[in-house]
């Protein structure tokens, strides 16, 4: 199975599938729209986790790393699907491939469709306050995030992205 790179995505709850939607655009121009269900977005995020306090050079200051992060993250245009053709497909598997200071993090179905990015810390952090917002959009339970990764911060928005 071939995996195609993706240069950016836009993370939005879809209650009519009940599940998260990411837009992607992707390295050679086309588009897709991966859903991943709660359950495999829970263990999406408990991974995640555990790769940005495995590539962190501060463990004991993550609250703070975070909060910086979170501030300093640029907004930026989100991904808008607009092409007919675009693939669409439920996520069956998410791997992580480590690196010395950075993770590919592959996204896939159990037949022929497969995205990825490689993200250093600062990038996976920004995922995890992205998913969080779409996690509280969509009213699904938070308690899956490490306390460093502060609730009572986290705006509700309608999507969020990364680039």
């Amino acid at each position: 199975m071939h995996s195609r790179r993706l240069k950016t995505f836009t993370t939005n709850f879809d209650p009519t599938e009940d599940r998260i939607r990411l837009d992607c655009a992707l390295a050679v121009g086309s588009q897709a729209q991966i859903f991943l269900t709660n359950r495999l977005s829970k263990i999406f995020i408990t991974e995640l986790s555990k790769q940005v306090e495995r590539l962190s050079d501060v463990k004991n200051s993550n609250e703070l790393v975070q909060d910086f992060v979170r501030n300093s993250r640029l907004n930026r245009e989100p991904v808008s699907i607009s092409v007919k053709e675009t693939e669409k497909w439920l996520t069956n598997s998410i791997d992580f491939v480590k690196f010395d200071k950075k993770i590919r993090i592959i996204f896939r179905d159990n037949q022929t469709h497969a995205v990825h990015l490689e993200a250093d810390e600062v990038i996976l952090r920004n995922m995890l306050d992205i998913f969080l917002k779409t996690f509280i959009q969509a009213g699904w339970e938070t308690n899956v995030f490490p306390a460093w990764v502060d609730v009572s911060k986290a705006e509700t928005v309608s999507s969020g992205f990364i680039h």
